[in-house]
């Protein structure tokens, strides 16, 4: 799916729920919605991808992840590089989708 409505964390979900992006970003601790960013430039380079945009950056996607601590969708961990907590299951951010 190149543009359009997708979010980043429904893309994140996504490969948090896929043992094969593991080596990019997984679950620290599942229970509590807690993850990490494995390897922050691939990650990038996927969701650039995704929205076809080929100049994306870790820099730029965390730009988005700092809009969802405003937002209370995501939190960073303190004291963790590169790990973040949800607030929300996937089924309820599921149900704040407005696309």
């Amino acid at each position: 799916m190149a543009g359009g409505c997708r979010l980043l964390w429904e893309f994140l979900v996504e490969l948090l729920d896929s043992p094969a992006a593991a080596d990019v970003i997984r679950w620290e601790h599942k229970p509590d919605l807690k993850f990490r960013v494995v390897d922050p430039g691939r990650l990038a380079e996927r969701w650039g991808r995704e929205k076809g945009k080929a100049g994306m950056t870790y820099e730029k996607l965390s730009r988005a992840l700092r809009y969802y601590y405003r937002t209370q969708i995501v939190a960073k961990v303190r004291g963790q590089r590169l790990t973040y907590r949800s607030y929300h299951s996937r089924h309820s951010l599921v149900a704040m989708t407005s696309c």
